[in-house]
């Protein structure tokens, strides 16, 4: 197991979203992701829409900021 902060992680899986965000958080969380990483630069709709859809699949979500 891996701890960031206080989260813990069992498999330590993180996907980075980019392209079609939702299907593909959809997609890693079936595959066992444990987090989400969030790459707001490659994304062509609205930030917030995406974040919105992205909260109810129950994943952590990181959101680089550089």
């Amino acid at each position: 197991m891996v701890c960031i902060g206080l989260l813990s992680l069992n498999r330590s899986v993180v996907a980075a979203i980019g392209k079609n965000p939702v299907s593909s958080a959809n997609k890693a969380k079936q595959l066992g992701a444990d987090i989400l990483e969030l790459r707001i630069d490659l994304l062509t709709e609205n930030p917030r829409d995406i974040l919105e859809e992205l909260k109810n699949l129950g994943l952590p979500l990181l959101l680089p900021t550089e």
